[in-house]
Formats: structure tokens, sequence, C-alpha cells
């Protein structure tokens, strides 16, 4: 009863971080992550583009009528780029959802293809032998004990024969 004593049941749950699956899910997660952040960074930039137009189309037309303010241009500025970060935030939130809902979308399309071919496969032998080599050596071995138990006796049987021992076979087995 070496070892730290008590079971070790972790491999067979489902939560452990150190399963194959597991494992695999948070690396297709992070690639998701990494697609949706470079949209974001996309994004941004044509974003960031917008914003340059509209400040220079701004510009013209304070050079232009002189009407407008700093102060107010500010406060602009400050609501359109919160309102930019929140639409970018929902935006990278949205994609991600979204390209996480089309890796499920193709887990369960390989899931269903998977089970429809076992289900044909067995609709179509109604049996699916898991243990094809196993039944090969079990009838290897039967033969061989019929070949030990039939075929050597009768051929030891008829090589007495050949050799003219017959009438000693019969005295021994029949009347002794």
């Amino acid at each position: 009863m070496g070892g730290h004593g008590g079971l070790n049941i972790l491999p067979q749950k489902r939560w452990n971080v150190y399963n194959y699956d597991n494992r695999e899910k948070v690396e297709k997660d992070q690639e998701l992550l990494e697609r949706a952040r470079q949209q974001r960074e996309k994004n941004k930039i044509s974003s960031s583009l917008g914003q340059r137009i509209n400040k220079i189309k701004r510009e013209q037309k304070k050079a232009n009528s002189g009407k407008n303010s700093n102060q107010e241009e500010e406060k602009e500025e400050i609501k359109e780029s919160k309102n930019k970060k929140v639409k970018l935030y929902a935006e990278e939130n949205k994609l991600f959802e979204s390209l996480k809902s089309e890796e499920r979308k193709k887990n369960k399309k390989q899931e269903s293809e998977i089970k429809n071919e076992l289900f044909k496969e067995v609709a179509s032998n109604q049996h699916i032998n898991l243990f094809k080599q196993e039944e090969m050596n079990e009838k290897l071995k039967a033969s061989d004990k019929v070949e030990e138990v039939f075929i050597k006796p009768q051929s030891q049987f008829v090589k007495q024969l050949q050799t003219n021992n017959f009438d000693l076979i019969i005295g021994n087995s029949m009347f002794g």
C-alpha cells in the first residue's frame, strides 16, 4: 500500500484541466479570441480614419463659419470616442460569439456524421466486431486443440494398421 494513499480519479473527470479535450477547447477559444482581436484592430484603424476625417471636416467648417467653440468640439469628440469604444467592444463580443457558434456547429455536424456512419455500420452488419483479432486467435487455438484430440490419434491408428498391429489394438482395447 505505498504511495500517497487515496484514489487517482482526476483523469476521469470531465472538468480536468489537463484532459486532452479540455486543452483542445482552450486552444480553440484562444484562436477565436485572437481572430476577434485582429478584427477589433481592423475596426479601430477604420474608426480612427473616420475620426480623422470628421475632425478635418469640422476644422474646415470652423474655418468657414467660425461659430463653433473648442469646448463643444472637445465634448463631441469625447462622446464619440466613448460611443466608439462601446461599439467596438460590442462588435468584438458579437464576433467572438459568432465564431464560437460556428465552431460549435462544425463540431455538432462532425459528431452527427460520425454517429450516422456508426448507425449505418450497425444497420448493415447488425454487429460491430471490436475484438476481431482476439476471436481469430481463439479460433486458431481451438483448431490446434481439435488437431491434438482427433487428427493425431487417427494418424497413429492408421500407422498401427499399416504395421499390422491391428490385432494388438483390438485385443487390448475392445476385449481386454
